[in-house]
């Protein structure tokens, strides 16, 4: 399912896997396939809130699954190159020099409470 999703012809269809993906609590691959299709979004923060909300906001285990998908998207951080770190910095909405921190202190500056 993820090399699917990650094709330019599944982009319509990869958000729903992901969510689908959450639901099952098969976080890292959710991540991936989230990862995978913002970095071709100019502004990536925008599109992963703008989709969490919509699909987890106020349902049940929202609090749960949020846990599981953000460690699963710290784990992308800690082992990715330097381009996904920064993607994963404007996902939070930081830039360039966050995105060389360690994992711990990423999570500090963009005030993570699990």
């Amino acid at each position: 399912m993820e090399a699917f999703s990650l094709r330019d012809s599944s982009r319509p269809a990869a958000f729903a896997f992901a969510r689908i993906l959450i639901f099952r609590g098969r976080y890292p691959v959710a991540a991936r396939i989230t990862l995978g299709n913002l970095e071709r979004d100019e502004n990536p923060a925008y599109v992963m809130w703008k989709w969490w909300n919509h699909s987890f906001e106020g349902r049940p285990r929202s609090a749960e699954l949020g846990r599981g998908f953000m460690d699963a998207i710290f784990q992308e951080f800690e082992r990715g190159d330097a381009p996904t770190r920064l993607l994963i910095a404007r996902v939070f909405r930081k830039g360039e020099p966050e995105s060389r921190l360690s994992t711990e202190e990423f999570k500090q500056a963009i005030g993570y409470r699990p």
